[in-house]
């Protein structure tokens, strides 16, 4: 956000010194501490309000290319951009943004898989997958576990045999009498650990295929 609030400096005083600019420099300070409070306490209405900063960015965009005709201008608008694509892109994963679909209350769709749970003081207890992505998931559990504990993850499939070796990165509760939602990340640190990761990929994708078609065809 440097780079925008860069820009709107520019063009402030190139451009635009006057009050209905200064308020505009004023909304845009509002906006970004609005964002950053989204992005630190991981709210998910942090994606509705990129995509309005995102918007917004164009906007200043198009208005930079055609009607002040500045290239400098253009081009931190561009770079703004372009940082805030980064950013997402960098928060899509089940580490911090896992995606869970209590929306299906039909179990028959819900995109996730039953598993069994291990780690140091617990012995198998039962949770739920509910978000596979690079290299990462978001597991539902009722126990209270600590961020940094090491777990083993075994998958209530046939088609993957054995445990995979994963680690809380973040925890949330998205209120009283719901489970936790961890992100954990996966270890893939040897052949065996990798293949099962990759079969547990493939049995996922799968799975959330034929529920989707299975639901839009009953």
């Amino acid at each position: 956000m440097f780079l925008f609030f860069l820009a709107k400096g520019y063009e402030f005083f190139k451009f635009q010194f006057n009050f209905i600019a200064l308020f505009g420099i004023i909304f845009s300070v509002i906006l970004y501490r609005l964002y950053y409070r989204m992005q630190k306490n991981v709210h998910y209405s942090f994606w509705t309000l990129s995509v309005v900063v995102g918007l917004f960015i164009i906007f200043y965009i198009l208005r930079s290319l055609y009607y002040y005709n500045d290239f400098s201008l253009f081009f931190l608008y561009t770079m703004s951009l372009m940082l805030l694509g980064v950013l997402c892109f960098s928060l899509y994963t089940p580490v911090f943004y896992p995606v869970i679909g209590w929306w299906e209350y039909d179990f028959r769709y819900r995109n996730d898989l039953k598993t069994k749970v291990y780690c140091d003081d617990i012995d198998g207890i039962e949770g739920r997958l509910v978000d596979l992505r690079r290299k990462a998931g978001g597991l539902t559990l009722f126990d209270d576990l600590k961020i940094g504990q090491k777990l083993e993850i075994e998958p209530f499939t046939t088609s993957i045999d054995g445990r995979l070796s994963a680690e809380v990165v973040s925890k949330r509760q998205h209120s009283i009498g719901r489970p936790y939602t961890y992100g954990v990340r996966f270890h893939n640190t040897d052949e065996d650990s990798r293949r099962r990761y990759g079969e547990l990929e493939k049995y996922w994708n799968f799975e959330r295929k034929a529920k989707k078609d299975k639901k839009f065809k009953s």
